[in-house]
């Protein structure tokens, strides 16, 4: 399911504003939704949650990703809704209601839903 890296650079620009990537971002997200593996050692503030942001955005289906902190979890999640990505979260302080409406979303098929983190509690 190779994308065109025309296409990468399109979503980069159009959903997170940016005009290029970070050295190794274009190359670990074209794996990813290549279906690769991906293991990316990057130092703090270098594009690690592009990354994973773009491969979910890139290719079918919702990403899943598995953070222990809540506060971040909270920060990406507004962050992404902000620049009008869908995103949810599924941790410990969320209502049942929050819980029950991301998991039809999960469910469903027409589902808009791109990203859903949770904690690994």
């Amino acid at each position: 399911m190779s994308v065109q890296p025309d296409r990468l650079r399109t979503v980069l620009q159009a959903k997170f504003g940016f005009d290029d990537f970070r050295e190794g971002q274009r190359e670990a997200i074209q794996s990813l939704v290549d279906g690769q593996d991906v293991y990316c050692l990057m130092p703090t503030g270098a594009g690690k949650s592009l990354i994973y942001q773009m491969g979910s955005l890139c290719r079918r289906g919702v990403g899943i990703v598995v953070s222990p902190l809540v506060a971040l979890i909270q920060n990406q999640v507004e962050g992404l809704e902000k620049k009008g990505i869908h995103a949810a979260a599924l941790t410990s302080g969320v209502s049942s209601a929050v819980r029950g409406t991301t998991m039809s979303e999960l469910l469903s098929p027409q589902s808009d839903l791109a990203l859903v983190y949770v904690t690994p509690e």
